[in-house]
């Protein structure tokens, strides 16, 4: 637990010291409420990380926001609503472009650009 306690401390002082004020984190809602499999063990780990996150953050005066990972690859960056489709694990394609684009690089951007804050 010490290893994961400075590993947040040495992240949010990083931040603080670029001038980071925000940071916006994925949240997996509902994730806790499954049963327990390959997929969402990890959920715990994390509770305790986002946790973790959050205590430093406020020591250094950084807001920290939770925004809702679901649906995140439904928006299109450049289009909005309508023109994506997930064409397998880790792709997006604009069918109005028709490119593919790295999924997690769509969803961080969707996750960037959320104006919602559900809480964990």
């Amino acid at each position: 637990m010490a290893l994961i306690c400075l590993g947040e401390r040495e992240a949010v002082e990083w931040l603080y010291d670029v001038r980071v004020s925000m940071i916006k984190v994925g949240y997996l809602k509902y994730i806790a409420q499954e049963n327990g499999n390959f997929n969402n063990v990890h959920a715990w780990n994390y509770d305790l990380l986002l946790r973790r996150l959050s205590e430093v953050a406020e020591e250094y005066g950084i807001n920290v926001i939770y925004v809702d990972e679901s649906y995140t690859l439904l928006r299109c960056p450049w289009h909005g609503d309508g023109c994506s489709i997930r064409i397998s694990r880790g792709l997006f394609k604009c069918t109005t472009i028709d490119k593919v684009f790295n999924a997690d690089l769509i969803a961080v951007h969707n996750i960037l650009n959320d104006t919602s804050n559900p809480k964990p």
